[in-house]
């Protein structure tokens, strides 16, 4: 009895480990704004969501290099959700209504450190 036991707390404090250390995915906001993006480059990791919000006085339109992912136009206040793969490009730049195209980036990197 007792060895069943142990047995059976030993494949639950394995089971609890193994979740403990999957990792939840985030939502990381780059804001659009006229001429650029906030933050120029957005430290997340694959299974995160980088989404988009725009901030500028027009419409906006994403792409990845190639376009290997584009966004419809994205209105004033409105968002655009990319889901990060391992295969998803790191660089990403965007057209506003005025033609002027800006980039930004995404690192799989840990965040500087701030003071």
């Amino acid at each position: 009895m007792l060895v069943k036991y142990c047995k059976g707390a030993c494949a639950i404090t394995a089971a609890l480990t193994l979740m403990a250390g999957v990792a939840q995915a985030d939502n990381q906001l780059v804001m659009i704004v006229d001429g650029g993006y906030f933050p120029a480059v957005t430290y997340a990791q694959p299974g995160d969501n980088i989404v988009f919000e725009n901030k500028s006085a027009g419409d906006h339109v994403m792409r990845g290099p190639n376009d290997s992912w584009v966004s419809d136009p994205i209105a004033v206040d409105g968002r655009y959700v990319l889901n990060l793969t391992h295969s998803t490009p790191l660089t990403f730049t965007g057209t506003g209504t005025d033609g002027i195209e800006v980039a930004g980036e995404i690192s799989y990197d840990e965040p500087p450190l701030t003071e």
